[in-house]
């Protein structure tokens, strides 16, 4: 009975109005709570990766934009050729 208490409270399931009452039932029960625990994490953790992912490509594109200004800057390029620089990067 401990054991499923203690699952039962981890994956704040609840104790509801039915409870299983035979080993056999606890046990299903416990692993279900894992199993749905497990993968309600791994959706989370998914959809935290591809915000990151996107978030990621913004960052390398200002990177990029800033290194190609700095580039532009230092060798004195003309602001007619800077501007179409930056609008092919951005392709």
């Amino acid at each position: 009975e401990a054991l499923y208490w203690a699952f039962t409270t981890m994956t704040t399931v609840g104790y509801g109005d039915v409870l299983p009452y035979e080993d056999g039932g606890r046990l299903y029960a416990t692993i279900m709570m894992i199993i749905g625990a497990t993968m309600f994490s791994y959706i989370v953790g998914s959809a935290s990766s591809i915000v990151t992912n996107e978030k990621s490509g913004e960052k390398q594109a200002k990177e990029r934009l800033l290194s190609l200004y700095n580039y532009c800057s230092d060798r004195g390029v003309s602001k007619p050729l800077e501007k179409r620089l930056k609008r092919n990067l951005n392709f």
